[in-house]
């Protein structure tokens, strides 16, 4: 599936209206750069956080937000170092690359999610977490994109924070149905 940006944008727009009512996360933003921060508790422990989060992506992955449309196409390949999605008749989208992993405690990703990846920004997506004695976990994401001042990505900071706060619910979802399984 092939979008022009401004459909790219305004996909982003429509699908992220559920979650107008979620709190902005957006630390700092300006036309060259913006930075999102979000932090979820959940009942796990954070060895089988990160677990949830690595091989769990069908699980909590947001369908429509994936060229595919179908969540189970994601995977996150630590051997390849990227987060891949599989298209039709053998494409893929390779999402981010993998750049620091830490088993339980640190997960870091580069590069530009949806339109960002065509606007050829940079961005680094790191995965922070850490736990208590009492198997509850903490799941700090935090976004940091920067690009020229002429994409004006201070517009598209607050759809982009719309977008993963959802995905981190989706997270903290998936973390909680693992934590009630047998």
């Amino acid at each position: 599936m092939v979008l022009k940006f401004t459909s790219c944008v305004c996909l982003f727009c429509l699908i992220g209206i559920p979650s107008l009512r979620l709190k902005a996360e957006v630390q700092r933003s300006a036309a060259d750069g913006f930075q999102i921060e979000l932090v979820r508790n959940v009942e796990l422990d954070r060895t089988k956080a990160m677990q949830v989060l690595v091989e769990g992506l069908a699980q909590w992955w947001d369908a429509d937000h994936s060229y595919s449309g179908d969540a189970a196409n994601f995977s996150m390949d630590l051997e390849q170092g990227c987060l891949l999605e599989k298209l039709p008749d053998g494409g893929f989208v390779r999402h981010m690359e993998i750049v620091f992993y830490q088993p339980g405690k640190l997960l870091r990703l580069t590069g530009g999610l949806g339109p960002l990846q065509e606007m050829g920004v940079q961005g680094a997506m790191t995965f922070r977490l850490d736990g208590d004695a009492d198997g509850l976990a903490t799941i700090r994401m935090q976004y940091n994109v920067v690009g020229s001042q002429l994409q004006q990505l201070d517009q598209l900071a607050t759809v982009v924070d719309r977008v993963l706060a959802g995905q981190m619910d989706r997270l903290r979802d998936a973390c909680a149905r693992s934590a009630a399984a047998p």
